[in-house]
């Protein structure tokens, strides 16, 4: 009766071979174990043995074999032990005898492919968890920068308190005004990210009639203005002859407000600045009119109503 030859490799991992004549020599549990078909081609097949211990039909010199047509391991193939292959009528070895799991794993409640006893699902709904959370987080980052710098903010400008003690016009030599001018001035940084930063110096011009008699500094050249905050200048200017334009119609219009005792009166505010993380630098140009009455000396002290300031059209970016 003719034999086919089955190879089995034999690596170092302990698998238990069967037959008495053989010694009970240990194999790995991942084996290639196949047969040769009519034309001496050898097939096989990759088992991968989930146990420690495995039985194998092997002779003495290193290869399976089993009779075609007949059954060398009686009761083996009834206890499940062996598959037939539909193709060649052969039997291979597929169960593992001697199948357990460490107590490590019984105690831990998880598969044998289990790292750190957490299982394979388990690892994988934390990794998709751990995307989804970083997508989330990218997304939410890119929101915030994107409303702290992409959208930029008018700065508020409000004239909290102005006094005026003395306004006269003098007309020899020239045409010139003598006055006492306090202001108090708060200005509001509202963006929040972004500071603002002079690139060149923030002036205030007086101004009667639309023509202008004096001109002061608020802050110098690189001074910044915090994102967020407010600051106050407090001004507090006088001047014996500055002289002024006026014309006839101006020297007009002050004979009649004169009469009246209030004086209209303007703040031109003018500043170039440059903001955090952006490239564009901008000019702020604010207009704050004023009507303020000469306040006498022993007199009833009028309470001043804040004026907010009027922005020009801001420049494209700005």
């Amino acid at each position: 009766m003719a034999s086919t030859r089955l190879l089995v490799p034999v690596p170092s991992d302990p698998i238990l071979a069967a037959g008495p004549e053989c010694g009970g020599e240990e194999q790995s549990p991942l084996a290639d174990v196949g047969h040769r078909n009519q034309s001496g081609q050898a097939v096989g097949r990759r088992r991968q043995v989930t146990s420690a211990r495995i039985w194998a039909a092997r002779d003495c010199d290193g290869y399976g074999f089993e009779e075609e047509g007949g059954d060398p391991y009686p009761g083996l193939k009834s206890s499940g032990q062996w598959q037939e292959t539909p193709h060649y009528k052969h039997h291979h070895l597929l169960q593992d005898l001697n199948q357990e799991k460490s107590p490590e794993a019984t105690m831990c409640g998880c598969d044998d492919d289990c790292c750190g006893c957490i299982s394979y699902r388990t690892r994988e709904n934390i990794k998709y968890g751990c995307i989804c959370f970083g997508v989330v987080a990218a997304i939410v980052l890119f929101a915030v920068l994107l409303a702290a710098y992409a959208f930029l903010r008018h700065i508020t400008i409000i004239v909290e308190d102005a006094s005026l003690t003395r306004f006269a016009l003098l007309t020899s030599p020239t045409t010139a005004l003598a006055y006492n001018l306090s202001l108090t001035l708060s200005v509001r940084n509202p963006n929040w990210a972004m500071t603002m930063k002079n690139t060149e110096p923030f002036e205030a011009a007086y101004k009667f009639d639309g023509q202008q008699f004096d001109r002061v500094q608020l802050a110098d050249k690189g001074v910044k203005h915090p994102a967020g905050k407010t600051i106050l200048y407090r001004l507090a200017t006088s001047s014996d002859s500055d002289y002024v334009s006026l014309g006839n119609a101006g020297v007009a219009e002050y004979k009649k407000e004169n009469q009246t005792g209030v004086f209209e009166l303007e703040v031109a505010l003018t500043r170039k600045v440059s903001y955090t993380a952006r490239y564009t630098k901008c000019k702020i140009e604010a207009t704050c009119p004023l009507k303020l009455r000469i306040e006498q000396p022993g007199a009833t002290t009028v309470v001043f109503e804040k004026v907010k300031c009027k922005l020009a059209k801001a420049e494209k970016n700005c």
